[in-house]
């Protein structure tokens, strides 16, 4: 079986999705990927990252059981839109080098 490249650990996830979007980011145009798709996929890191810093990682003492709910629904919705920004505008595009693909 393929191993996932999205990471479980919450922390590890957060790392790998702010450098995720970093890497992108200055790249749009050279890739061709729509603004609009790219700020969808920005829209939906903002719900995320609201709801990590109320209850991810170093907040275990802090958060209620709704707001741990909430990341978790948020951090599920996220990881679909990241998969499917990724399958649509990434993984088949020959744009990119693929020492790119390894950043």
């Amino acid at each position: 079986m393929a191993k996932d490249f999205i990471p479980i650990k919450q922390e590890e996830f957060h790392l790998w999705q702010l450098n995720f979007v970093k890497e992108l980011s200055p790249n749009l145009a050279t890739w061709a990927i729509s603004g609009n798709a790219f700020e969808a996929l920005l829209q939906q890191q903002t719900v995320y990252e609201k709801a990590y810093s109320v209850a991810g990682a170093g907040h275990s003492t802090t958060r209620t059981q709704q707001q741990v709910m909430a990341k978790y629904q948020a951090t599920q919705q996220y990881k679909t839109v990241l998969r499917l920004f990724i399958k649509n505008y990434l993984a088949f595009n020959v744009l990119i080098e693929d020492s790119s693909r390894l950043a």
